[in-house]
C-alpha cells in the first residue's frame, strides 16, 4: 500500500496520532478498500479508537490489494510520535507526506517531504502481528445525543485531571455529569471530593434519549478523543444504551475522514452495596463485659504462701541444697542477691539493699570471699625445714 497525503492534510495525521498515543501504545495501520484506518487499545481492553481516512483525503492512494488478507501492521506509538513529534512544525515545514506499508519485508516507511528540498525518511518495523477489531452495532441503542467538542471540554474542565471515571445520567428532561467514586468507607466518602455537572437540555445540538440511564466510563480516553475533534471543531455525537454496554462516541468531517471511541462501561446493577455501619451501642450490647482482673497472685502448685491482710503475697522460695553451699559461694550470693546468710545457710526473711559500687570499690578486700585456713588439703600445703641461725653459718 501507497499513499501520499498533501500539505493541508498532514497536520490532521499527525494530531490523530497524537490523540491515538494518549489512549494505546501501539498503533495499528490498516489499508482497505475504503481508506486507511489507524486503531489502538488501551491496556486494560476497555476503550478502543479507529480513524478511517477516505481515499479522498489523499492525493495519491494505492492499495495493492495481493490477497484476500488484511495485512496487519502494528508499530510502536512511541516511533510514530516522533516522526511526527512537533504538530506546529509538520503544519509549517512538511508540504507531502508518502506512506508506504511493505509487509513481505514487515516495515513502514515514511517520507515527509519538507520545504528547501529537504526529504527525511524513516522506516519502521513491524511488531508482532495480531488482529484487533470492536464489534458494535450504533442502531440498537436507544440514546443518542450530539454536543459540540468545545462545549464539552468546559464540562470536563470541571473535574479533576487525575479523574479517571465519570458516570453519565440522561433522562428525557435533564443531563448530568459526575466524578465516580468507588465503594470505600465511610470515613473515605466523608473526604472524596464530589463534582456534579448539570446541563440544560438546549445545549446540545441534538437530544434524544427514550430512557433514563446511568453509565460509568472512562475520562481520560474521552478527553483525549474530544481534544482531535475541539481542534478541528467538530461535533461529537454519542450512542449508548444501559450501564453494561459499550458507549460510542464519533465525529466526522464532509467524508475525508471518520472516528470512533468505543468504550466498556460499568453495570449500576452488578456494583456492590456499600457495607452498613452498625452503632457503637449496638455492638457493646451483644458483648459481655471481661471479667475483673484478680489483684491477688494465686500460687503455683507444689508452693506455700503466707497471706497477710493489706500485704501483697510473696512466693516462697524453694528449699537450697545446703551440702553443696561453700562460705564463698554463700558469700558471692549474698553480695548478687542482696540477701544475708549466716554461717549455717539460713536465709534471713528482711532483705537488705546492695552495697553501693562506690563501697566495693574503694572496700575491695572486704567484699572477698573469707579464708579458712582448716578447708585447704593436704596436697596445696608447702613442706619446709627451718632456716638455719645465722650464728651457725
Amino acid at each position: 500500500m501507497k499513499c501520499i497525503i498533501p500539505s493541508p492534510n498532514v497536520k490532521v495525521f499527525a494530531r490523530a496520532i497524537h490523540s491515538l498515543a494518549k489512549i494505546g501504545d501501539e498503533l495499528y495501520l490498516v489499508p482497505q478498500i475504503d481508506g486507511l484506518a489507524l486503531r489502538t487499545i488501551n491496556s486494560s481492553r476497555s476503550a478502543f479508537t479507529s480513524f478511517l481516512f477516505n481515499p479522498a483525503y489523499f492525493s495519491v492512494y494505492d492499495e495493492q490489494k495481493t490477497s484476500d488478507e488484511v495485512p496487519n501492521c502494528k508499530i510502536i506509538m512511541r516511533r510514530a510520535v516522533a516522526i511526527f513529534k512537533s504538530i506546529s512544525q509538520v503544519d509549517r515545514m512538511v508540504e507531502a507526506a508518502c506512506i508506504q506499508i511493505d509487509p513481505s519485508e514487515s516495515q513502514v516507511r515514511i517520507e515527509l517531504r519538507c520545504k528547501f528540498n529537504v526529504t527525511k525518511s524513516y522506516v519502521v518495523p513491524f511488531l508482532e502481528a495480531d488482529t484487533v477489531k470492536a464489534q458494535y452495532d450504533t442502531s440498537e441503542s436507544s440514546n443518542h445525543l450530539d454536543i459540540d467538542s468545545k462545549t464539552l471540554s468546559s464540562v470536563f474542565d470541571s473535574f479533576l485531571q487525575n479523574q479517571e471515571e465519570v458516570t453519565m445520567i440522561a433522562s428525557p428532561g435533564e443531563f448530568k455529569l459526575k466524578n465516580f467514586i468507588e465503594d470505600q468507607d465511610e470515613m473515605s466518602r466523608r473526604h472524596a471530593v464530589s463534582t456534579v455537572f448539570t446541563m440544560k437540555i438546549p445545549e446540545f445540538q441534538s437530544y434524544a434519549i427514550k430512557e433514563t440511564s446511568h453509565v460509568t466510563y472512562c475520562l481520560k480516553e474521552l478527553r483525549s478523543f474530544n481534544g482531535f475533534a475541539e481542534a478541528f471543531s467538530l461535533p461529537l455525537s454519542a450512542t449508548f444504551d444501559v450501564g453494561g454496554k459499550p458507549i460510542v462516541f464519533a465525529l466526522s468531517h464532509e467524508g475525508f475522514y471518520e472516528a470512533a471511541l468505543v468504550m466498556a462501561t460499568i453495570d449500576e446493577n452488578s456494583a456492590t452495596d456499600p457495607i452498613p455501619v452498625n452503632t457503637g451501642e449496638r455492638l457493646l450490647s451483644h458483648v459481655e463485659p471481661p471479667p475483673k482482673a484478680s489483684t491477688q497472685r494465686e500460687p503455683k502448685p507444689g508452693k506455700t504462701s503466707h497471706l497477710t491482710p493489706g500485704v501483697t503475697p510473696i512466693l516462697a522460695k524453694e528449699p537450697l541444697n545446703r551440702e553443696l553451699l561453700t562460705p564463698d559461694v554463700m558469700a558471692e550470693m549474698s553480695m548478687d542477691q542482696g540477701g544475708i546468710w549466716d554461717i549455717e545457710g539460713n536465709e534471713e526473711t528482711v532483705p537488705r539493699s546492695p552495697p553501693s559500687k562506690k563501697a566495693r570499690v574503694v572496700f575491695k578486700r572486704c567484699f572477698d570471699a573469707t579464708f579458712y585456713p582448716q578447708n585447704m588439703t593436704a596436697a596445696t600445703r608447702v613442706l619446709a625445714p627451718d632456716s638455719d641461725d645465722d650464728d651457725e653459718s
